[in-house]
């Protein structure tokens, strides 16, 4: 599996360097983002992880986070800038994390989508996640259900 990025930009793991920008992408994204110090939690050496996606320029684009325990990953968030979505950088962390989660022996790998989110649904189920339970008013800002998704990274042809 190929991360495929398009010319310009590069995949690394996510560390403190990228705390400012990954709070700025949650102010923009996300209703309820996460703060410098919540994103803290990435950077050490315990089961929480992230990619960040670059342009050359060194401009951060996106990231996403995951965290592992035992056979289980939960991938946390996925973000993309709004000027760098539709090239493929969120499918390209997506294959990364995922593969991570992997090397860390993770056999089930679950995410939580917003009902309303067709699009990042429809991204989730061609890299192979399926949609296999709801989370009634899970979001705030407004209230909305999630959509739970697992992928069985072992259980696909690749």
């Amino acid at each position: 599996m190929t991360d495929a990025l398009p010319a310009g930009f590069r995949l690394s793991p996510f560390c403190d360097g990228h705390i400012p920008a990954a709070a700025e992408i949650e102010r923009v994204c996300f209703s309820n983002p996460w703060s410098e110090e919540s994103l803290k939690y990435l950077t050490g050496s315990g089961p929480a992880f992230g990619v960040a996606c670059e342009t050359d320029g060194g401009l951060l684009a996106g990231y996403c986070s995951a965290e592992t325990a035992g056979p289980y990953a939960y991938i946390m968030n996925v973000a993309v800038l709004p000027g760098y979505r539709r090239r493929g950088l969120a499918k390209a962390m997506i294959r990364r994390i995922t593969a991570l989660c992997r090397e860390r022996g993770a056999v089930v790998i679950s995410l939580d989508v917003r009902e309303s989110n067709a699009a990042a649904r429809a991204l989730y189920e061609k890299l192979g996640f399926r949609a296999e339970g709801i989370l009634p008013r899970h979001y705030r800002n407004p209230v909305e259900a999630a959509v739970v998704m697992n992928l069985y990274p072992d259980a696909q042809n690749e």
